[in-house]
């Protein structure tokens, strides 16, 4: 197959990837992760193949060499990444235009990057994590020095993409040729972005050559300058760890420049650089300064070109000035704009340093070394960008991602109306009740003398809602409640009572993170009392006790002892917090219905696997009398199974979830059955059934 082909297959594997759901593509990575431990033997074979034709000294060698420990913490970052959030679908902004139309500007991959990098296989897993976590197809295009690990590495990854029936297109690699780089560098159209890892002359190629969009990262010539007032304590520890934490990568110290009143200070300063055997190609007031503190061997006279060179290797040039201003000049004629610091106590001298230095990342006090996605809290990275276009500095999920604006009319939708009807005068009034484009209308209740109408809006999105006043004699709307629920309030389970005709309300709310009761005064709109509260749900109610001033209803969660998604029975009074009685103690989910005296409850409770229990109550909740039951045994007998609760733990390790499970009447424990899962494609609930055999 030729390169044309196989970035027409990454195209096209694009449109599948962007179908994926988030847990596919969060399982699919650690599975790789996975393999990739079990196949660590594998992988060193390969990249001792690639490190036997290069010379050890070269400065490429660090790079291409993999480890056991190294594969660890390549298979630990995947993991990492896997368990990031989605970049995708985030809304960036939102507006409404006077018209209605709704615009919304939501993040989405790019489709198709493309990657061009050296010596460097750990690239390999990096680059397709980030990809894929972002929904985008990775066309990979590595070096000839690391062709036998990269196809090693890519070989994993596929495995598991086949084994998930995903097209294994989306991690494409393409050969190791010069005529491979030509092609992927003009795939207009089939290539949404190209983004270079590597040496300098790399990225000015790729930059020269490109007709697809490029972002620049990599080369890194770095600085760091030890100001007058810099602590000497801390600029050694940072120099040494700048230079010498790993010398062959990207964000590396290459040169010291010292502020010319405390040359005195720099032989401490690069006091721990000989234990690595940093040669220091020194100007000539610091050679003069270290001449006899520094090993002969390892200290040189720098020239023209010991200055502007990323070195990827134990060495470092110094440069002496006599001024901020000058290691600003210095700094701005050779910098590749990655990463600077200065080692300063005055906050004046900092704050023009960072203020004045172009660079991703510009730092205070602080090693270079810590230009990492990892160090930022990204995971792995997929590179570090130079430039200024699009993104900036460690480049992870968020920056693999551009934006689409997505935009909804309300000009042809259904729209709620209120109309009032006055049968005597024969006449029809429409009442003014709009607050959101196409919002939902639900009438609550109306006075005894006919005068006031209530009603409940709800905004498109179910994040906010109004309860309102109509004065029906002139039409006027009045907001009594207002009420807002980050991200959407549940609809299944709102609840709103009138009391006194009208004078109170009992309404729900889940404002405090829990669903509860709330009592209004409707006059002011004014809150009179919460009645329930605690990190447990209050649900349904099912009847107000107005003489008594109490009411029953429904609650989730308030029992340790119990199901939290079980439907229990409680009393509460209307007037005192948390005045709160269990009426339904049983583990199972309960439906209960009140007599008119309020004296006796007729309770129906079952799970899903255990037929309905009936019983009557007294008003304490202690049953009084046992009522009829139903005899499955005939049912069982013929081979029927009751389907089986469960609960597991949520990929973060703490959150129990539950769940129904239907299994064949002739399960055997020992084989491999497919899952069908019951899902309601819907935007924002999904119940589980918890009890009452008759309803499964």
């Amino acid at each position: 197959m030729n390169v044309k082909d196989m970035l027409r297959q990454a195209s096209d594997a694009a449109k599948q990837l962007i179908t994926l759901s988030d847990q596919t593509i969060i399982g699919i990575l650690k599975e790789t992760a996975q393999v990739l431990r079990t196949h660590t033997e594998e992988v060193l074979a390969a990249n001792r193949q690639d490190l036997e034709r290069m010379d050890p000294a070269n400065p490429k060698y660090d790079r291409l060499k993999l480890t056991e420990e190294r594969l660890q913490g390549i298979s630990a970052d995947m993991e990492n990444v896997s368990t990031l959030p989605s970049p995708l679908n985030k809304v960036l902004s939102e507006t409404t235009r006077p018209n209605g139309m709704v615009i919304r500007k939501v993040t989405v991959p790019f489709g198709v990057i493309g990657v061009i990098y050296e010596a460097r296989p750990n690239v390999t897993f990096d680059v397709f994590s980030l990809c894929f976590r972002s929904g985008n197809v990775c066309v990979l295009k590595g070096g000839s020095d690391a062709d036998f690990s990269n196809r090693a590495l890519v070989r994993i990854i596929h495995s598991v993409l086949e084994r998930q029936g995903i097209n294994p297109a989306v991690c494409t690699l393409l050969p190791p040729d010069r005529e491979a780089t030509a092609e992927l560098l003009g795939a207009v159209g089939l290539v949404d972005l190209i983004i270079p890892r590597g040496s300098s002359s790399l990225i000015h190629f790729v930059r020269e050559h490109a007709k697809v969009p490029v972002i620049e990262t990599g080369a890194g010539i770095c600085h760091t300058y030890f100001d007058r007032s810099g602590d000497k304590g801390k600029g050694r520890e940072i120099v040494n760890n700048a230079k010498t934490r790993r010398v062959s990568v990207c964000n590396a110290l290459d040169c010291l420049i010292i502020h010319r009143e405390r040359l005195s200070d720099l032989p401490y300063i690069c006091g721990k650089l000989p234990d690595s055997n940093v040669i220091i190609y020194a100007d000539e007031p610091a050679y003069a300064a270290l001449s006899e503190h520094y090993p002969e061997t390892l200290l040189q006279q720098a020239n023209e070109n010991s200055f502007g060179t990323e070195f990827l290797d134990y060495k470092m040039s110094i440069r002496t000035v006599s001024s901020l201003d000058e290691a600003l000049s210095h700094i701005a004629r050779y910098s590749s704009k990655h990463s600077e610091s200065i080692i300063s106590e005055d906050p004046e001298t900092i704050r023009r340093f960072q203020q004045l230095v172009d660079a991703a990342c510009v730092y205070a006090n602080v090693s270079t070394a810590f230009t990492d996605g990892a160090q930022f809290g990204f995971g792995a990275e997929i590179g570090i960008s130079t430039q200024k276009l699009h993104a900036r500095g460690p480049m992870a999920l968020p920056e693999l991602t551009t934006y689409k604006a997505e935009l909804a009319g309300d000009k042809d939708v259904t729209q709620y109306e209120l109309l009032l009807g006055d049968v005597d005068k024969r006449e029809v009034k429409k009442v003014d009740i709009n607050r959101w484009p196409d919002q939902y209308i639900d009438v609550l209740y109306t006075t005894n003398d006919g005068k006031r109408l209530y009603f409940q809006r709800y905004n498109r999105s179910w994040n906010q809602s109004d309860i309102c006043e109509v004065d029906v004699e002139t039409g006027q709307v009045r907001v009594v409640i207002h009420e807002e629920n980050k991200p959407y309030l549940d609809y299944q389970m709102r609840s709103v009572s009138f009391l006194k005709d009208g004078k109170e309300i009992l309404f729900r709310s889940e404002r405090n993170g829990w669903g509860h009761y709330y009592l209004y005064d409707t006059a002011t709109g004014n809150l009179k009392k919460q009645v329930t509260d605690g990190t447990w749900v209050a649900g349904p109610i099912a009847k107000i006790d107005t003489v008594g001033r109490k009411f029953y209803f429904y609650g989730y969660g308030r029992e340790k002892s119990i199901d939290p998604y079980y439907y229990i029975l409680y009393e509460a009074k209307l007037d005192q917090l948390n005045a709160i009685r269990l009426l339904t103690p049983e583990n199972a989910s309960h439906e209960a219905r009140i007599s008119p005296s309020n004296h006796y409850i007729v309770d129906s409770y079952s799970t899903v696997s255990q037929e309905p229990v009936n019983v009557v109550r007294n008003s304490r909740g202690k049953v009084v009398m046992k009522l009829e039951k139903p005899d499955l045994q005939p049912v069982y007998e013929m081979g029927w199974k009751a389907p089986e609760r469960f609960k597991v733990k949520a990929g973060d390790g703490v959150t129990d979830l539950y769940g129904v499970m239907w299994k064949p009447a002739d399960f055997d424990s020992t084989k491999v059955y497919p899952i069908i899962s019951n899902v309601y494609p819907g935007p924002f609930f999904e119940y589980v059934p918890t009890g009452s055999l008759r309803s499964i």
